[in-house]
Formats: C-alpha cells, sequence, structure tokens
C-alpha cells in the first residue's frame, strides 16, 4: 500500500515533503506518530522509533535509519542542521524543540552530563587512592586541567560545575 516508504532514501535524499508524509511531529512532547502505517505491526497514530544503544531514539524511514532529533530540527526548520543537534538537558530521548540547538562538537560535547567511568557519582571527579583524595579535572581544547584534590566528593564537584561554568560556553548545568 505505501511502497515509497520501503525504497531506500539517502540521508541527504529526504526531502521535508516526504517527512511530513510520513509522520507528524509534536514540538511540545518530542514524539513523532506515525501518519501512515509503515507496516502491519505499525498503526497510524502509534509513537515511532526505538532506543538505539547509546540514549537516543532511531526512527526507520524510506529504508533508513535516523536520529529522532536530526529530525526534529529539519521537520521544524526545513533545513538540516549545521553541526550536531545537542539536547541542552543532557537527555538523548527529550527532542522537544526547545531543548535541541544545533551545536559544535566542542559544544556538545562540553554539555556532558554522565561519567564514563564510575569512581564517582559525580561528572568530572575521581577518587585519588594513593592520595586518599578526591581531585577534580576538567577538559577544555582537548587538553585535561586539573582542578585541585578536596576532602570531599561534593566539594571536588563544586569545583568542577564552577570550571564548568566558566570555561564550557556549551554548559547548561
Amino acid at each position: 500500500m505505501y511502497k515509497h516508504l520501503y525504497r531506500k532514501c539517502k540521508p541527504e535524499e529526504l526531502t521535508i515533503e516526504l517527512l511530513h508524509d510520513a509522520l507528524a511531529y509534536d514540538c511540545d512532547t518530542g514524539d513523532f506518530t506515525w501518519k501512515i502505517a509503515p507496516s502491519r505491526k505499525i498503526q497510524v497514530g502509534q509513537k515511532a522509533g526505538c532506543k538505539d544503544g547509546h540514549g537516543y531514539l532511531l526512527i526507520g524511514l524510506y529504508g533508513e535509519h535516523y536520529l529522532a532529533h536530526r529530525l526534529a530540527w529539519f521537520y521544524t526548520y526545513e533545513v538540516w542542521p549545521d553541526n550536531k543537534v545537542d539536547h541542552k538537558d543532557g537527555d538523548g530521548l527529550n527532542n522537544r524543540i526547545s531543548n535541541l540547538r544545533d551545536a559544535t562538537d566542542k559544544v556538545n560535547s562540553e554539555n556532558r552530563r554522565k561519567r564514563t567511568k564510575r569512581t564517582s557519582q559525580y561528572l568530572g571527579v575521581s577518587f585519588d587512592k594513593v592520595r586518599g583524595k578526591w581531585t577534580a579535572h576538567i577538559q577544555t581544547y582537548y587538553k585535561q586541567q586539573n582542578l585541585g584534590r578536596f576532602d570531599t566528593e561534593k566539594q571536588a564537584y563544586i569545583a568542577y560545575l564552577s570550571a564548568k561554568r566558566t570555561l564550557h560556553e556549551g554548559c547548561t548545568i
């Protein structure tokens, strides 16, 4: 019935008309819903997309997978973003247009909220076993800066936040 949904469509070939034909976007909730049923398992009005392994929503459309936040930008502004689309609040599933911004790699990376290494519950803080102190560190322009050693994890985090708010233009915390 909707065979055009199954043809291969390169990301740069996706037009605003094709996007509007297939999906509705609610800028207040950040949700995409199907205007057509792309398969027997999906009904008109059903939310589109599924989570990927990196905390973002992916939507399969015209034989390609698209990040929902990039589609939200395109749907709203009718142009693809020049850079990355950054989630201001750090939540990769919050695709409200008010939460999205076109950001450079630098600004996007400066808005990180989650730690990858887990010696501390806080971003920018780790425990120095040798000295028995908490250390705060921040990266700017691809260089790590040590912000000092602290008696408590919370003190180190306060130092990190202060530096982050000063040094990272993309910081929203």
